[in-house]
């Protein structure tokens, strides 16, 4: 015994004929169909960053053995899944720096600064996105249209139906979303090539049904639940199936073997809890997805899922365990019950606050002042809203309606204009946009505004002059330029529709 040499390794303790190479390599294989829908889809850009991350990341992995002194393991395979995994989370178009800057997030700071492949508690990929999100909202929540020559982008479908409400994302149909030709991440939009490509990690038996079942199927019953209670309001649990990044964190996120639990308990458990995250995140929180986030939460807790299930001993701690499992279900449908009821109690204030925001805007799109009682709104034939300045004697002073454009750099923009009973542009106020500080935002300055004022459809070209109109465009904000004379343009054609062509007839 005295020359025996034990090795002191962390649990769990598997055998397996499979290598880490096979493994990982395996993996590669069954991202290609999702590699090949980007390319498809988003073209040579989007494997362009593919390439960019995936050789990022090896080379990040490779720098930091060197550095530690370690076996060369950059091409075992973990590195360049990091590196695939980490691009189909990203925006087509994201900047080659920022997809650089993630991978080493992913390798440097998630994984091998916590010892390396088999002791991160996070996963790289997803860690390394939502630090991107936080640090480059603007720049991560872009979405190129597919098939779009010139980059032209748009909301991702839970973007609008976060934004813009329910009616709106019904313009998106599920087919579309189930093969992939919606905005989004590279990896998130193509429900098919997901399914397709996980064929392979089930017959390897790499995966099991554990996670991607209860994580897909938690999901679909939160949603659900609420869309049968209001579904005018919430969308169906089909579109959250084939919207957004849920099979993609189901299947290849959620089931990384280092950072999810052991035992088939924990595996369900944590499942379940990811999906509840997920739906509780979609329908209430302030981002419209959820996956990133939900699995890196349930990422935390596998260390106490594994000690809590190695502890298992006798149909009585069994019975305990089920007992809670149910108590913490029961608890999360309860919270998800309250945010419902928190929802619904504080819709009409916040309404009203919305509301009295508007109010202000009004107050400084007309050039004249006016009473809260001067106000009057009234709605055309298809539910929408204006907001009617009239004189004592009822007569029409001006006329305001919200409209947006979705072509802004960042994404939509939403604005008040005030017309005047003769059809002339008195005004506009931005309420909401995302774009860039110092560029695409001074579509706010008043010099850029200006140019709207006194203009009505006919004698005015409602173009920047790039598109040989007569707007003058911001310089280097073209795109926002664009959306905003889009969106004047639009609000003055639904007044003109209601108070001139409706008057007429």
């Amino acid at each position: 015994m005295e020359n025996t040499k034990l090795i002191v390794s962390y649990p769990p303790y598997t055998k397996s004929k499979d290598s880490i190479e096979k493994v990982m390599y395996t993996v590669v294989f069954a991202l290609l169909p999702a590699v090949v829908a980007a390319v498809y889809f988003f073209g040579l850009r989007a494997l362009a960053l593919i390439f960019v991350c995936s050789i990022s990341a090896i080379g990040f992995e490779y720098l930091i053995n060197v550095f530690r002194k370690q076996e060369i393991a950059c091409f075992d395979g973990s590195a360049l899944v990091t590196g695939i995994l980490l691009a189909l989370n990203l925006p087509s178009n994201l900047p080659y720096w920022m997809a650089v800057l993630g991978s080493f997030v992913a390798i440097v700071v998630v994984k091998q600064l916590f010892g390396g492949l088999g002791f991160n508690v996070f996963n790289p990929a997803l860690a390394a996105r939502v630090f991107l999100l936080i640090s480059f909202p603007v720049a991560m929540t872009i979405w190129p249209i597919p098939f779009s020559v010139d980059m032209q982008t748009a909301a991702s479908p839970l973007g609008i139906l976060k934004t813009e409400g329910l009616k709106a994302a019904n313009s998106i149909t599920l087919w579309q979303a189930f093969i992939g030709n919606v905005g989004g991440s590279l990896g998130e939009t193509s429900a098919l090539a997901l399914l397709l490509g996980s064929v392979i990690l089930f017959w390897k038996k790499y995966i099991t049904w554990i996670i991607p079942v209860s994580f897909v199927g938690a999901t679909l019953a939160f949603t659900g639940i609420f869309h049968y209670m209001e579904p005018l309001k919430y969308a169906s649990p089909a579109f959250h199936f084939t919207c957004g990044g849920l099979l993609l964190g189901a299947l290849f996120m959620a089931t990384d073997m280092v950072t999810t639990p052991v035992s088939k308990r924990g595996q369900l458990i944590f499942g379940l809890g990811c999906g509840l995250l997920t739906g509780i995140i979609r329908l209430f929180g302030g981002y419209p997805e959820g996956v990133s986030f939900a699995i890196l939460i349930m990422n935390a807790f596998v260390p106490l899922l594994d000690k809590w299930d190695n502890y298992s001993n006798g149909k009585k701690w069994r019975l305990t365990k089920m007992r809670s499992v149910i108590v913490l279900t029961c608890i999360g449908f309860f919270s998800a019950f309250l945010l419902y009821m928190t929802d619904n109690i504080t819709k009409e204030p916040i309404k009203k606050a919305i509301e009295r925001v508007k109010v202000e805007a009004l107050r400084q799109i007309f050039p004249f002042e006016f009473s809260d009682k001067d106000i009057n709104i009234a709605f055309d034939k298809n539910g929408k809203e204006f907001f009617e300045i009239k004189n004592k004697d009822n007569s029409l002073r001006g006329i305001a309606v919200e409209t947006s454009s979705d072509k802004g750099y960042g994404g939509e923009i939403t604005i008040l204009v005030a017309v005047s009973p003769d059809g002339k542009v008195f005004n506009y106020n931005v309420l909401s946009h995302k774009e860039t500080p110092g560029l695409g935002n001074k579509i706010e300055n008043e010099a850029f505004k200006k140019q709207f004022n006194g203009k009505t459809l006919d004698g005015f070209n409602w173009k920047v002059k790039k598109d040989d109109g007569f707007v003058d465009e911001l310089t280097a904000a073209t795109i926002s330029s664009r959306a905003a004379t889009d969106a004047v343009k639009k609000g003055l054609e639904v007044i003109s529709n209601k108070y001139f062509v409706e008057n007429k007839k």
